[in-house]
């Protein structure tokens, strides 16, 4: 009975509070509005008298609805004339009352948008800071979805109804942006959900922040992680294509930064070796600005990265397809250089995958015997040198390159330079089964084309040390020449600037009578197997050694270009130096 008895008073309140709303319905409104202008004045003046009586938004929107006629009537009878703005300081009201019921998580995007519509330049930033204090702190995604949603609709409407107010935008865009990117940071989104919150990134701040993100995943691209690279790529791409909806809202350096984001992933991803997708590498280029485009080349020139034999088909057609859009963009300069630097790049690929490292016995078509050597004198280079059986005639050659487009060799004496001397050059194919076709294009006719086998190849010194970084020192033992005696030998071994370097003294009777100087070496992480090399000696040909490094002793055999291996395997074994 108690409660009962309450039943009155909360019955005596709600009578209360809709009585307390002095005001007839909306079309008796507007039948008087139409009367005359002190009419229209009065019904203006009873809906703005009335509004602190609203209890609820519903109850509010049948007046809104009838502001365009008002609006219209206010025009006919010149009703500004008395009362300027009127029917929008109305609304203008009405908007300031409905802020606390227009929750952009629950409300519809064109109901709020009526109200809206009416708000002058405080009215709007006051709601839009409300607006950042609800969405901060919810955390449904649904509902989070329809204020992000309700968000860009505002912002669409207020740079018509409000424009040129920098701070609005920019206050509703990094609205926005916050909350795309707190979500984009967090884990199992699907790909419509990533797409969604992408496409509301909106201010110069929130395509930082994302572009920051993505740039620090892709610095920690490993091999343990190397396919999430495909991802990067399409969010990157994604990125791109809303900052060119944003237009004019977003400056055109960051532009240039996705630009250098989609190089270094590139560049990343060649590193690990990743195959890319159909068509994703020329997408990537697409997106890129030419500058970038020809600054990549440049770096991948200048990177010089040791490319595997296994990935050596798609580095071969990821760099034509950068060569052509070279060419495209009308780099003719950049074009040539890369296109050279694609010739001697992929020869190292070529060499390992018909095994051309070693060397040939050759015939001419007289039965003349030759003899064709190529080494590796560095990961990315290799000399060659042809000679006759009888040691009369040696030629070298220190640039070993891959015509692609032709599939075949060609060996240079030297780089292009404006030298007046001949430059030896020749061309050569190699079978998968060893045999060689070889021409000699500054030959006499008679010698021109060379044909051969391979007949033997270069020792690997897989059981060696594989840090060679500790190799510097004295190392002394005897080496002996196939068609000769035994010499004494002295090599000494330095390292400058990451590369191995020696010099090889022979001596008998205590004279030395042969110092040759390595100045090509290896770098010391490329592996177990060390590589010293000449420059062209006296003869016109080079000696290089191959070593395997065993912490204090090397062991190896020595090569001549033109002649092939002309030592028996040696050991040299570490000298303590003093103090040592």
């Amino acid at each position: 009975m108690r409660f009962l008895s309450l039943i009155p008073i909360v019955f005596l309140a709600a009578t209360q509070a809709f009585a307390a709303l002095n005001l007839a319905e909306p079309e008796v409104l507007l039948t008087k509005a139409r009367q005359s202008r002190i009419d229209l004045r009065d019904v203006v003046f009873d809906i703005d008298k009335n509004i602190v009586e609203f209890t609820e938004l519903e109850q509010m929107d049948k007046y809104l609805f009838i502001l365009p006629e008002l609006q219209y009537l206010s025009d006919q009878f010149m009703l500004d004339d008395l009362y300027p703005k009127a029917v929008k300081r109305l609304g203008e009201s009405m908007f300031s009352a409905a802020i606390k019921w227009l929750d952009v998580r629950t409300v519809p995007e064109e109901q709020i948008l009526r109200y809206a519509a009416y708000a002058n330049f405080d009215l709007a930033f006051r709601y839009a800071d409300s607006i950042a204090d609800v969405l901060n702190k919810e955390r449904s995604q649904e509902k989070l979805i329809q204020g992000a949603n309700n968000v860009e609709a505002l912002h669409q409407l207020f740079l018509k109804t409000l424009p040129n107010q920098p701070g609005l935008e920019g206050n509703l865009r990094n609205i926005l942006s916050d909350l795309a990117n707190k979500h984009l940071s967090r884990p199992g989104l699907t790909e419509e959900q990533t797409l969604f919150w992408i496409g509301k990134i909106s201010s110069t701040y929130g395509v930082t922040t994302y572009l920051d993100v993505i740039g620090n995943k892709i610095i920690l691209l490993n091999r343990e992680n190397a396919m999430e690279s495909h991802l990067y790529a399409t969010r990157l791409l994604q990125l791109r294509e809303r900052m060119l909806k944003l237009e004019n809202e977003i400056p055109g350096y960051l532009t240039t930064n996705v630009s250098d984001k989609l190089s270094e992933l590139i560049q990343r991803m060649i590193l690990l070796q990743i195959v890319f997708e159909p068509n994703e590498f020329e997408k990537i280029l697409s997106a890129m600005a030419p500058n970038t485009v020809r600054q990549l080349s440049q770096s991948i020139i200048a990177r010089d990265s040791e490319i595997p034999m296994h990935y050596g088909d798609e580095y071969i057609r990821l760099m034509q397809i950068l060569l052509n859009t070279l060419q495209i963009y009308g780099f003719d300069f950049e074009a040539k250089e890369f296109g050279l630097y694609m010739q001697r790049s992929i020869a190292p690929i070529m060499i390992k995958r018909y095994s051309a490292e070693g060397n040939f016995n050759l015939k001419d078509h007289t039965g003349k015997a030759w003899i064709f050597s190529i080494v590796q004198v560095r990961k990315n280079m290799h000399y060659a040198a042809l000679g006759t059986e009888d040691r009369s005639i040696f030629k070298s050659f220190y640039y070993v390159n891959y015509d692609f487009k032709n599939k075949k060799f060609v060996a240079f004496e030297r780089g292009p330079d404006l030298d007046g001397s001949a430059n030896q050059v020749v061309s050569f194919r190699i079978t998968a089964e060893g045999t060689i076709k070889f021409e000699d294009l500054y030959s006499l006719r008679d010698v021109k084309t060379l044909t051969g086998k391979k007949v033997s190849l270069m020792p690997l010194y897989n059981d060696g040390v594989e840090d060679t970084s500790t190799i510097t020192g004295r190392y002394k033992g005897s080496i002996t020449i196939k068609e000769g005696s035994t010499s004494k030998a002295e090599l000494i071994i330095s390292v400058m600037n990451g590369f191995v370097m020696g010099r090889l003294n022979l001596s008998k009777d205590g004279m030395v009578y042969a110092s040759l100087d390595y100045s090509v070496g290896s770098d010391i992480v490329t592996g177990r197997t060390v590589h010293l090399t000449t420059g062209k000696l006296a003869s016109g040909t080079w000696s290089h050694l191959r070593l395997g490094y065993y912490g204090d002793k090397v062991r190896g055999v020595m090569i001549q270009g033109g002649r092939g291996t002309i030592s028996e395997e040696f050991e040299l074994t570490r000298v303590p130096e003093e103090g040592e």
